[in-house]
Formats: C-alpha cells, structure tokens, sequence
C-alpha cells in the first residue's frame, strides 16, 4: 500500500501491517523544518542500505550531527579484529587526536597536547610519580654533569666540575672540590701521587708482570714470573740493613755486577 500525504495538521494514523513509501528524490519534513516536530519509532530503525537486524537504529554510510548528543550508555566503536579510525578535531588547524586502527595507535597531530594528572600515568600497573620538572632535567642534561638528588629530594643537575677538580660530599651534599694529592689518576699515563700511599689497611696486590718503575725504565722491580722478585739497576744496587737469603743452605743469590751492602 502507497500512502501519499498532503499537508496536514495534526497526526497520522497508518495500520501496522502497512508501511508509508517516499519517492527517492523526495523530502519528509516534521513539524515546522526548524525547531519543532519530533518522530517516534516503537521499533528497530535503518537509515541507508542496511537491515536493522537486533539494533535499535542502524545507519550506513556518513552520519553528520550537529548539535549535542549525549549516550548514556557503553559506546563500542567497531568490534574485535574489526576496528575504525576514531578522530577529535580541536579548535587549531591541523591539531587532532587519532585512534589509528590500522596502527594500533592513539596518535596527536598539531598542536594538540595529552595533559595528564602527576600519578595517573600508569606503565605496567605501576603509577609515574615523575614531574615534567624533572623529566626536562634529563632532558636538558648537559656534557660531563650529574643528575643528583638535591635537598629538596629532586633530581637536580650538577655541572661539570673544573679541570682536576674532584666529586667530594660532606655527608650530605655533594660538590665539586679541589684534588687533595690525587690528580687524574684514572686514563692518565703518568699518575702524581703526592703524600703517603696509603692502602687503607690492604695489601697492595701487582697480579701482573708490570713493573714498578723509579725514575727511568732501567729501574725497577717486578716480578717477571711467579715465585720471583726482580730488582734492576743500571748502575748500582744499594741495600741498608741485614739481608737474609732463603731459610735453609741450598738457597743461592746470583750477582751480576756490584753489591754494595753499605750504608745509603
């Protein structure tokens, strides 16, 4: 059954089991075109080329709302293994949130911004107690300097100290100092060592062959395999005081020039 309306006040009654058909080119307007006039649907509802099936309104193709819509109840965009770009313009140009299916990404353009509330960034479970502060302090770390605790309980950057300065605390802080005796020991060739060498109630341990050398390399002491002592000289061998060879007869000293068991 085909019903055609003229304009008319009030309502419309058409009996259920027929249906009101609308030529495809034409309008149907409610109420007045502008603010008035509402459509009530007691069943399922389809715009476009789609069958309601078990929902209460389906729509295929490009939807356009304009005014404010509210709903109240769980929205689900897509369903598993079946996802859509979900996209929030802002106000600037360019400047737009995007939930990439494709990408499986929540992505910002623009000058768009995600201002989150300090502990409700959550990585594992776990909440990121950090400030931006703080985090612009790595950020802007500099060549040679620190990241420290201050005594604010922040992380704070101390500068790189002055030349042969050295990081020293007070128990409490720490700061760059002057060196006291101990200048670049650490990938210096020749290491000054000013003082007594003091090896804080610890042997000194050489495990290797090296030498320990006294003012040019004809001079020195090593050990040049295990179980013997090296002491060399260029010129002359001085020792003050009782020398005791080996604890029994078959121990022997072999000389190679000249012995001097003088006083130095």
């Amino acid at each position: 059954m085909t019903t055609k309306v003229d304009k008319f006040l009030g309502g419309l009654g058409i009996d259920a089991t027929n249906k009101l058909e609308v030529a495809s080119n034409a309008t149907v307007t409610v109420g007045n075109g502008t603010a008035t006039g509402n459509v009530h649907v007691g069943g399922n509802m389809s715009i476009g080329n789609i069958s309601p099936g078990t929902h209460d309104l389906a729509i295929k193709g490009t939807s356009n709302f304009e005014g404010a819509m509210q709903v109240s109840a769980t929205f689900t965009q897509g369903v598993d293994d079946q996802g859509y770009d979900f996209k929030l313009f802002g106000d600037t140009s360019g400047a737009f949130l995007l939930w990439d299916t494709s990408a499986d990404k929540l992505l910002t353009a623009g000058g768009t911004t995600v201002d989150i509330v300090k502990d409700k960034l959550l990585i594992g479970g776990t909440a990121v107690t950090t400030t931006a502060t703080e985090l612009n302090t790595l950020d802007a770390i500099t060549r040679g300097s620190i990241i420290y605790g201050n005594a604010s309980a922040a992380s704070a950057r101390l500068a790189a100290g002055g030349a042969g300065t050295v990081l020293t605390s007070d128990g409490t802080d720490i700061a760059w100092g002057a060196s006291s005796g101990i200048t670049s020991v650490v990938a210096d060739t020749s290491p000054q060592l000013g003082g007594t060498l003091d090896g804080n109630g610890q042997d000194i341990n050489i495990t290797t062959n090296k030498k320990v050398q006294f003012r040019d390399a004809a001079l020195f002491i090593n050990s040049s395999t295990d179980g013997q002592l090296d002491i060399a000289a260029d010129a002359l061998t001085k020792v003050s005081g009782n020398v005791t060879l080996g604890t029994n007869a078959s121990n022997t000293i072999t000389l190679t020039g000249t012995l001097d068991c003088g006083t130095l």
